[in-house]
């Protein structure tokens, strides 16, 4: 069962927030990432993702947080990626970061209670459940994360 709603967490989170960009070649050397702007630089992140080439969207992602250390979507695209790449750790990080940047930016609170649940410290995934939702109420995605960390919880009421 828990299997199950790990499965669906996952997969709510990387479905709920990725963008799918199509685009060329994603092979561009650092002078050419130099001459990209954080706009294409981001595109061509989220590209790669999609294309489960985790290693170049960390490479994109990386060169425009570089230009734009303040903005916290791209560190929250930074940790999904690195949460598809399971190095919770790094994730964790970024959607810390992105939700310092901005304490409103609900995907990165409801981001950062996925690793906790995958981390298993249900009691820290619920916390910033119940942050994403008191930001947007309208996303069930969070509603059902949260009831994912109170049943980890065992708090079937």
């Amino acid at each position: 069962m828990r299997n199950l709603i790990l499965g669906l967490l996952v997969a709510a989170l990387t479905l709920g927030t990725s963008a799918r960009v199509l685009g060329s070649d994603v092979q561009e050397s650092q002078s050419v990432l130099k001459d990209l702007s954080v706009a294409q630089l981001e595109a061509k992140g989220d590209n790669a993702r999609f294309n489960k080439d985790f290693a170049e969207a960390v490479r994109y992602f990386e060169a425009a947080i570089r230009r734009d250390s303040r903005n916290a979507v791209l560190h929250n695209k930074l940790g999904l990626t690195h949460l598809r790449q399971n190095d919770l750790k790094a994730a964790r990080f970024n959607f810390q970061k992105a939700g310092k940047l901005n304490s409103k930016y609900a995907d990165a609170m409801n981001n950062l209670g996925a690793v906790y649940y995958m981390q298993k410290d249900f009691g820290a995934a619920a916390r910033q459940f119940k942050k994403a939702v008191a930001l947007d109420e309208t996303r069930s995605t969070f509603h059902v994360n949260l009831g994912a960390a109170w049943f980890g919880q065992k708090k079937l009421d």
